[in-house]
């Protein structure tokens, strides 16, 4: 037998694939890859605010829920973010406390505008060498624990007939004795003459002065704060008709947050660190947070927050507004208005148009 050889023609050899096609091939699956991730985070992106805009309307509906059938007031503590103080990160829940009627307390006046008498401060005893010493206020404590700070109210005399002041510069509490500066004067003043404004100090009845402080709400008990979803917060620097990196243009037209919630003390303007909305039993927003009618809360990404991205920004991710209507408890949850023209002089859109009216995008 004779052996064959198989002779393969060109046309019929195996043909493998370049380098060069070979890099395209893999540049082209690296591409494909990249894009199909960056569309994935995005979409996680997205789903992560809308599931953070339902938590903190779960909790806002979970707080008046709890109003309504304990009947007793409950709320919900906005808490700073330790990371960035402009935004919120958790929540938690609240209720009021018991107000603080320790030791007794005495007037202190000065002379005003004009010879006139002006009566605005309250001096307690603690820490004094005065016999009332042994039943001190324990102001200084509070302000400590960081429970007595300004626009708290105070009663005088803690009856009937007490009238409810408001107490700003709170800090004269580590004085000693240890002070309250009322922000409007006291309605029962002494006389207007040399003699009175001289004293030192002062009570209409001549004697020891009640008084009950009503104290922040507390934390209820066995209870820990809700975190957002990792990486969205709320941005307050966002919750503004004309977002501004500088708070310090906040006011009561452009603010959607209730103005107490701002320390207007230093500037730029800074956030108290608890920030409470409290609902009364029968399920409206009562207290500092009442005031502000609606009360809008932007919720972004935390990397847009500490951008200082504005809404309408391209390089920004998703944002949702939840609205909450105070004279009814209502909350809703909408998308940014980034189409209509804006209703305040020098903004560039109308950003909460659709929480206020309850219209629907691109309807």
């Amino acid at each position: 037998m004779t052996a064959t050889t198989s002779i393969l023609t060109p046309a019929h050899r195996r043909r493998g694939f370049t380098l060069i096609e070979l890099m395209m091939v893999v540049g082209i699956m690296v591409l494909l890859a990249v894009m199909t991730a960056t569309a994935i985070n995005l979409t996680i992106n997205g789903d992560k605010v809308r599931a953070g805009a339902r938590q903190v309307q779960s909790l806002l509906s979970g707080a008046r829920d709890r109003a309504i059938y304990a009947k007793e007031p409950r709320g919900v503590r906005f808490l700073l973010d330790p990371t960035n103080p402009r935004t919120v990160s958790s929540m938690v829940y609240i209720k009021p406390t018991l107000p603080w009627k320790q030791g007794s307390i005495q007037i202190q006046f000065g002379p005003g505008p004009s010879g006139t008498v002006i009566v605005n401060t309250i001096s307690g005893f603690d820490g004094t060498s005065d016999y009332r010493s042994a039943n001190p206020t324990g102001w200084a404590n509070l302000y400590n624990m960081g429970l007595l700070r300004d626009g708290a109210q105070i009663k005088i005399p803690d009856n009937e007939l007490g009238t409810v002041y408001t107490v700003t510069n709170t800090a004269n509490v580590l004085n000693t004795p240890p002070t309250l500066q009322l922000t409007t004067a006291y309605l029962d003043p002494p006389s207007n003459s040399s003699v009175a404004i001289g004293n030192p100090a002062f009570n209409p009845d001549r004697s020891d002065l009640t008084y009950s402080l009503q104290l922040p709400p507390t934390v209820l008990p066995n209870q820990d704060p809700v975190l957002m979803p990792k990486g969205t917060v709320i941005d307050l620097d966002r919750c503004n008709k004309i977002p501004n990196a500088n708070p310090s243009s906040l006011n009561t037209t452009t603010a959607t947050l209730p103005l107490a919630w701002f320390n207007s003390s230093v500037s730029p303007t800074i956030y108290n660190s608890q920030l409470d909305v409290m609902f009364s039993p029968r399920g409206t927003v009562y207290g500092s947070a009442a005031s502000r009618g609606v009360i809008q809360f932007y919720v972004g990404t935390q990397v847009d927050a500490d951008k200082g991205l504005m809404p309408e920004d391209p390089a920004g991710g998703d944002k949702v507004i939840v609205a909450l209507f105070g004279k009814t408890g209502v909350i809703s949850v909408n998308p940014v208005d980034l189409v209509d023209p804006p209703l305040v002089s020098g903004a560039s859109y109308d950003y909460f148009k659709y929480a206020e009216t309850g219209e629907v995008a691109g309807k």
